[in-house]
């Protein structure tokens, strides 16, 4: 006690000395200013300049702070604290987390700073905290102290086990004897389930942690504990397993089939697959699974009604629960419905397989039964003409006679003998014995066979043999159809010498001249030669047009069916004749001048006398040619490219003095340049730009410019 009062006399005494140096407050800032720039001092200066501190001053504050706030402070709270910028503030803080270590290591963490014993300690909270309740969530920790979920994790992990006795699955924590509740839980529920049951339902049910439970499950499915399988979210004990295969596999192997409904009844989501591992021989349809015993005792049906011309119902065959569905399915898998040229058996109302001979068969009824109505609408078509009442002069007796006999011909005509749908199902049950109870199936070959065409096609061969017999002759069908064939010969030949010609001045224009040629006239006198022979020889060719009296096309066939060439095979001896015309016309070889010269054989062939062409019928020809342009030009439609082709036709005649035959369609475009440039090197490029203009468009032309097109025509024919 003596010597504290003896401090402070000698304290006093100093004070009331009097200074022996004093200096003003300007020149100690210049001092410390000076050090500064020095560098002999550092200093750092509070927000109002009144004072100065340290850097280790400022960390030592920093470092009560902390104290003070129990380990956490924010940067705001410290810059306040010290009266320092926040600068300073964070610099310091981290060099004070640089230099700290154990258990009074500081940690920056945003806008906050933190000690390791803060963290500690709430750690300890924490874990207070989950061995109270057996389990807590990262998030509940990190909501609770304000930490983001990824730095609560990791403050965890560096604590588990010294201080948070739990374990962590995720971002869940539990305490060992809440995992080992669970577990017992778990293992007792799951060992009880006989039938698949979803994880949330034993959730829900029980109260359990799925994602714990979960994860049980999986370990104790693969150490064995429990005899079963997760699929997803689902539990499937191994017992149910087991009796699922037997009911499954006894089912099958007693019926032959498992219907996807039956599957699903036994939670079989992929039957085949299943049934596939004990049967190797199923078959896989849209809604069912069936054995390929099934297969095979169908085969067997379809291959003995190929044999016997017959047919099989294939639901008579097969188990009666298949839909018909199911037995389409399997029809088209037999052994005759494979990829054949044509093949044996048809499929008829999706569950009957008929044999092509027994189909035959029932065309061939058909066509008898044809034949026979034919012949008594054409002999009341006779009885029709001979009945007509004259008119009492000669003049009206002739006329009233041939509108007589027009008008009975047009009613005969109008007139179908073909019976209904229902009557010709009659009368295949009446032919044929063994399908006269089953009307589905009379119906669908009926639908297959389309019998009204044979009805129709005999109707017509007996009109035209009345027809031959009376208004025209042999003589007359003859006469007919050399005048055709000699018009379409000189036009293909005026043809042929154009294109020659076209080719010494455009090679490139040439092939697809031809190939017009011989789609269009060529194409025209084809059709010509098989309606001839379909008049003349009386072969019933499908699709061919009648031979008329009328300058008329008909119906044009674009090429010689198999059908119709076994046709004229069987009944003419010139079908190989015709075979080659068909071939030089639209085969892969097509050619103009061979298809000329093969005119010749054909003519032989027909024994008809071919005449030749001379120069007044090539003028003839050519007069014609150029009427028909200008007429097609007034009647074509506003195409750029139909107007263009009709208008070029004319300039090449005016330019080569010979026809040609230019395509319309998308070859145009690539023939026209060359074409254009023989017209120049002729002399007759004055109108191309017109052309190439109206050619370029994409748009209908206007009338301008179609007037304009038109007198470059008209030009070119003059």
């Amino acid at each position: 006690m003596d010597e504290i009062r003896a401090l402070q006399r000698q304290l006093a005494a100093i004070q009331e000395a009097p200074d022996s140096l004093k200096l003003s407050e300007r020149n100690v800032i210049d001092l410390v200013t000076k050090l500064q720039r020095l560098g002999k001092i550092d200093l750092i200066y509070t927000l109002n300049a009144k004072a100065m501190l340290t850097p280790a001053h400022l960390q030592q504050e920093i470092s009560d702070q902390l104290l003070m706030h129990m380990g956490r402070v924010s940067l705001a709270d410290l810059s306040a604290a010290t009266n320092v910028d926040l600068s300073y503030i964070e610099r310091a803080c981290d060099e004070l987390a640089a230099v700290s270590s154990g258990s009074h290591r500081v940690t920056v963490l945003g806008a906050e700073v933190l000690t390791e014993w803060y963290l500690d300690g709430i750690m300890e909270d924490a874990n207070e905290i989950l061995q109270e309740h057996g389990y807590v969530t990262m998030g509940d920790l990190a909501q609770q102290y304000g930490f983001a979920v990824d730095f609560m994790e990791s403050v965890v992990a560096a604590r588990l086990g010294p201080i948070i006795r739990a374990h962590a699955r995720g971002n869940m924590l539990y305490t060992e004897a809440y995992v080992a509740r669970q577990v017992a839980q778990i293992r007792g529920i799951f060992s009880a389930i006989t039938r698949p049951t979803t994880l949330p339902e034993i959730v829900a049910a029980m109260g359990l942690d799925e994602r714990l439970m979960t994860e049980t499950v999986a370990d104790l499915i693969a150490t064995e504990a429990l005899r079963g399988t997760l699929r997803g979210r689902e539990y499937v004990p191994h017992a149910f397993l087991d009796a699922q295969r037997a009911a499954a596999d006894g089912f099958f192997a007693s019926n032959g089939y498992l219907f996807h409904s039956q599957a699903a009844q036994l939670h079989l989501p992929r039957p085949f697959e299943f049934l596939k591992r004990s049967f190797p021989d199923a078959i896989a349809l849209s809604d069912a699974v069936v054995s390929g015993a099934l297969l095979a005792q169908l085969d067997a049906a379809v291959d003995a009604a190929c044999l016997e011309a017959s047919w099989v119902d294939g639901r008579t065959v097969l188990p009666p629960a298949l839909t018909d569905r199911s037995v389409a399915e399997l029809l088209a898998l037999c052994t005759a419905m494979r990829p054949q040229k044509p093949p044996p058996v048809v499929v008829v109302a999706r569950v009957y397989a008929a044999s092509r001979a027994f189909l035959g068969l029932v065309h061939d009824k058909f066509a008898e039964h044809a034949a026979t109505q034919a012949a008594i609408a054409a002999f009341d078509a006779v009885q029709r003409k001979t009945q007509a009442k004259p008119s009492t002069t000669t003049e009206g007796k002739s006329a009233g006679t041939k509108s007589s006999k027009s008008k009975a011909m047009r009613q005969i005509t109008e007139t179908s003998i073909a019976p209904s749908a229902a009557a010709m199902a009659d009368l295949v049950g009446d032919w044929f014995d063994d399908c006269a109870d089953d009307e589905a199936f009379v119906d669908g070959v009926v639908a297959e066979l389309r019998p009204q065409g044979v009805y129709d096609a005999a109707l017509a061969k007996a009109l035209s043999a009345i027809h031959r017999g009376g208004s025209t002759t042999k003589q007359e069908l003859d006469a007919l159809f050399e005048d055709r064939f000699d018009g379409l010969y000189v036009r293909l030949l005026c043809f042929q010498k154009g294109a020659t010609k076209l080719a010494t001045l455009a090679p490139a224009s040439s092939v697809p001249v031809e190939d017009h040629a011989l789609e269009t006239t060529a194409l025209a006198l084809c059709n010509l030669v098989l309606s001839y022979v379909k008049a003349a020889h009386e072969v019933d060719l499908r699709g061919v047009a009648a031979l008329t009296t009328e300058d008329d096309e008909g119906t044009v066939v674009a090429n010689l069916e198999a059908a119709n060439l076994s046709l004229l095979e069987k009944h003419t001896t010139f079908a190989p004749e015709i075979a080659a015309m068909w071939a030089l016309a639209v085969g892969p070889d097509r050619s103009l001048s061979g298809f000329v010269t093969h005119l010749g054989v054909l003519a032989v062939a027909l024994n008809m006398p071919l005449r030749k062409c001379d120069r007044k019928k090539e003028r003839a020809d050519l007069a014609a040619f150029k009427s028909a342009v200008l007429r097609r030009f007034q009647d074509a439609p506003n195409d750029p490219r139909v107007l263009v082709a009709l208008a070029t036709q004319a300039l090449v005649l005016a330019a080569t003095g010979l026809a040609v035959s230019l395509p319309s369609s998308d070859a145009l475009p690539s023939v026209f340049p060359a074409i254009a440039a023989a017209l120049k090197s002729s002399g007759h490029s004055e109108h191309l730009a017109t052309l190439e203009d109206a050619l370029a468009s994409e748009d209908p032309l206007s009338a301008e410019v179609v007037d304009d097109l038109y007198a470059v025509a008209s030009k070119g024919m003059q």
